[in-house]
């Protein structure tokens, strides 16, 4: 007896919710919608002009075989596509604020403006205000970067980059900057041999806590 009173309470929430809905798209005038929805004009701009009260007495008089919900479920897939890569997008923008991105880096790669950016940060635990340029990373620095750089060719930027600041511990500023700079140029240091470049970074992940050689 309780499960069903419950379910006739859920069903006449859910008919004033749909009633709600009806009665904004009168407001909006989208009469397409209301129509694809089953409903006369007539019927939408009575229900329209009904007051809260006698809304809710009509969602209490109505049947489940008064109103049905189908979905399109190659639309709904296409929805569920969308939100799981917004998702995994907005991942990406968290872990690059983390990684050192500034706010030029982050409108430059996702076109976000620098209140989003300011809210992102403070998501993710960092203060509300960036700190300002980190120093430029030297000689070997620069190596140990172009290096690793070019160990992720497979990466898409985006992820490549992520992977380059957690094997250097570099900003992503920092290394974006001078990326920049050895593509405007065309003169890019000289890499590390591989065995040269795997005891660095074997030190780097060592001194993970204290890194010696971050900027």
């Amino acid at each position: 007896m309780m499960n069903r009173v419950i379910s006739q309470q859920t069903h006449a929430e859910f008919m004033l919710q749909t009633l709600f809905y009806i009665t904004r798209l009168v407001t909006e005038g989208d009469y397409g919608q209301i129509t694809s929805l089953g409903l006369t004009e007539q019927q939408a701009k009575k229900i329209g002009t009904m007051p809260l009260d006698e809304l809710h007495e009509l969602a209490l008089t109505m049947r489940s075989h008064m109103f049905k919900v189908a979905f399109d479920a190659r639309i709904l897939d296409a929805a569920f596509d969308i939100h799981r890569r917004k998702t995994m997008e907005r991942q990406e923008m968290l872990a690059m604020i983390l990684a050192g991105a500034s706010c030029a880096n982050m409108t430059e790669f996702y076109g976000i403006n620098k209140s989003a950016y300011t809210r992102m940060r403070s998501q993710v635990g960092l203060s509300i205000n960036d700190i300002g340029r980190p120093q430029v990373p030297d000689e070997n620095g620069q190596r140990l970067i172009w290096s690793v750089w070019l160990q992720h060719e497979d990466l898409d930027e985006h992820p490549r980059l992520l992977a380059v600041h957690s094997a250097t511990r570099y900003k992503i500023r920092s290394i974006w900057q001078l990326l920049t700079e050895w593509r405007r140029t065309g003169l890019a240091p000289d890499v590390f041999p591989p065995t040269e470049l795997n005891t660095r970074l074997s030190r780097t992940d060592s001194n993970d806590d204290h890194p010696i050689i971050i900027h």
